[in-house]
């Protein structure tokens, strides 16, 4: 299980430590708890501002950091059965590691999706939007788009659900955990 501990040597905050995502948002906007724009309701009665902190989320120019590439070797080297990460950065997809190994427990940033009819876009829909024509919406159904990601209150992705019960009945004894979590 990997962590935000593993992206923040790559300069990226994480959510919830001091000068994290969340402080920064205390700072910088009339918010009082950080976590509510990560909400469908939050989206839905505030898609501009949810649009401007996504826009903090993009880390194009972001390169993987030697923990990632530790992990890409595991994998090279046939040691890494799979990889459960809690990273909406996309840094282990930036990395190298396959997609059928990966887990992306929050979602990523890599791909966007309409709040609405869930089809599926390119991260530079959401991310390259022409701020002049409004929040980003999808093409089908002129719902409004988003990082495909979870928000609070959603259900994990799907192939987490399948493949966590899958390895928990066939797990060995051990496991690693990268998190700055304790």
């Amino acid at each position: 299980m990997a962590g935000a501990g593993i992206s923040v040597s790559a300069n990226l905050p994480d959510f919830r430590s001091k000068g994290g995502l969340y402080d920064q948002l205390r700072q910088t906007t009339n918010i009082t708890s950080p976590e509510t724009i990560f909400t469908r309701d939050f989206l839905k009665s505030n898609p501009e501002l949810f649009f401007e902190v996504m826009q903090k989320l993009r880390v194009d120019h972001v390169m993987p950091t030697l923990t990632h590439f530790f992990l890409r070797l595991l994998q090279d080297k046939g040691l890494l059965r799979r990889l459960y990460t809690q990273n909406i950065d996309s840094l282990e997809r930036k990395a190298g590691i396959r997609e059928e190994l990966l887990i992306e427990c929050h979602g990523t940033t890599a791909t966007s999706k309409c709040h609405e009819c869930q089809q599926a876009y390119s991260k530079d829909h959401y991310f390259d939007w022409d701020r002049t024509n409004g929040v980003p919406r999808c093409e089908r159904c002129s719902g409004l788009t988003r990082p495909d990601i979870v928000l609070f209150g959603e259900a994990l992705p799907d192939k987490f659900q399948e493949k966590s019960r899958e390895e928990l009945r066939k797990a060995p004894a051990r496991a690693w955990r990268l998190s700055s979590e304790h």
